[in-house]
């Protein structure tokens, strides 16, 4: 059984996502992350990133988790630290992290890159009562992703749409090696992932952010009350 787990990057799920692989004890865990990203969270890296737009984006993060009492990626190294009690194996699914900055860098219109620096420093005086606002829409509405890319099509083919198809690509590849896994992968990146995956005829489970957040579990982790 394949199991897609909805997580934020902000939201310090450690706990959660520990007892969700402590349950289901599958053979592999998938992590939305690339070799270089994996190694800077786990070395605990804080330097800023030289690319401007990415700049701003950490900064967003880091003042978000910082309210959430976490810091931005603590789940993944929650998840791989549970893989190895578990004794499962962990796979990096996602794209090279320098190939979508180049891409990005290299295919991005002068017009989609405006928007995302004006947005990116926007929200870095947003209000907390916006931030909080956002955030539940965000958990609650997948028309969110939509209604913040409606301009912005070659950042949401190449940061989002290209991504998921690599992911579930991934997936696929090690559902022929381990019939049980669990791939925690950002909750924006779930329907995506699961509808590639379902067309593929592949059968999966989801637990989705809002899922966790609200208590709902499904029943082979019911053992557990979140």
């Amino acid at each position: 059984m394949i199991t897609l787990v909805g997580v934020g990057h902000v939201f310090g799920l450690d706990a959660h996502v520990k007892r969700i692989i402590h349950e289901l004890h599958p053979g592999i865990v998938c992590l939305e992350l690339d070799g270089e990203r994996f190694e800077a969270l786990r070395e605990g890296f804080t330097g800023e990133d030289p690319n401007p737009f990415f700049n701003l984006i950490e900064r967003f993060q880091n003042r978000i988790a910082k309210g959430f009492g976490s810091t931005p990626g603590s789940e993944m190294l929650a998840a791989a630290e549970a893989s190895r009690e578990v004794g499962a194996r962990i796979a990096l699914i996602d794209r090279d992290i320098r190939v979508t900055i180049n891409r990005l860098l290299r295919l991005l219109p002068i017009k989609e890159k405006v928007i995302l620096i004006v947005s990116g420093i926007s929200t870095l005086f947003a209000s907390k009562k916006w931030i909080q606002k956002e955030l539940t829409r965000i958990q609650n509405e997948d028309s969110y992703i939509d209604e913040f890319t409606k301009d912005l099509p070659t950042f949401r083919r190449i940061l989002i749409e290209e991504r998921n198809e690599f992911m579930a690509l991934r997936i696929m590849d090690l559902s022929r090696e381990n019939s049980e896994i669990v791939a925690i992968i950002g909750d924006g990146h779930v329907p995506g992932v699961e509808r590639i995956l379902r067309e593929k005829g592949i059968h999966l489970e989801v637990i989705r952010l809002r899922d966790i957040q609200k208590g709902k579990i499904t029943n082979r982790v019911a053992a557990y009350r979140f």
